[in-house]
């Protein structure tokens, strides 16, 4: 069964949500990253091709062979967060606003308090 790229969040369900995760998501939370891994995770045998032709490293490929990205939800941090107002209960993020234009961080933070 394939994963959707987009979680279903709603109010009253102690939802958490992990922002920028990359390839360390919290189990039982709603892990979210704009990496293309959660692209290549959701096609089947992608990422051995992509190993077999050097594009992928072991570790990487292992990674995908754990299934770590299959848990993990697309998110651009930076635009409107799909959410509903007030249905997220918790926001975790580490090492994640500093990758942000000041201005788009901003934004991010208040995407967060939105929901």
């Amino acid at each position: 069964m394939m994963m959707s790229l987009s979680p279903k969040v709603t109010r009253g369900h102690n939802f958490k949500m992990h922002l920028g995760c990359g390839d360390q998501p919290i189990p039982a939370w709603i892990n979210t990253d704009i990496t293309p891994h959660i692209f290549v995770a959701r096609i089947p045998g992608l990422p051995f091709l992509l190993h077999k032709a050097g594009l992928l490293t072991h570790e990487r490929y292992q990674q995908h062979r754990n299934n770590i990205f299959k848990s993990v939800f697309y998110l651009n941090a930076t635009a409107k967060f799909p959410f509903e107002k007030s249905t997220v209960d918790y926001v975790f993020c580490s090492h994640f606003l500093e990758h942000l234009y000041p201005e788009r961080a901003q934004f991010c933070i208040a995407e967060v308090l939105r929901i």
